[in-house]
């Protein structure tokens, strides 16, 4: 049996109607069987998990979803100072 499997652009129409996503995040990886959507918020992430299961987007295959949680770490990084030798290491 042949397992249909959306793309990438299928997956945010699907869950775009839950939150807001990280549409580079979206990834299908059809050779070993799994697919991703990034939200922005978990909350989002929650209630689209929660009515994962009404969705019957992969056909009659049974599908199981997964929530996972991965901090958003923004940084913003420090300029290091400069120094120059001074004069006697030379």
């Amino acid at each position: 049996m042949e397992v249909f499997f959306p793309s990438e652009i299928q997956l945010n129409k699907m869950f775009r109607r839950f939150g807001s996503l990280m549409h580079s995040e979206t990834k299908v990886d059809r050779q070993n069987g799994w697919a991703r959507v990034e939200f922005k918020k978990c909350s989002d992430a929650k209630i689209a998990h929660s009515s994962a299961g009404t969705f019957n987007i992969f056909g009659s295959v049974s599908v199981h979803y997964k929530l996972n949680y991965t901090p958003l770490i923004s940084y913003k990084p420090l300029p290091l100072p400069f120094t120059q030798d001074p004069p006697h290491a030379r």
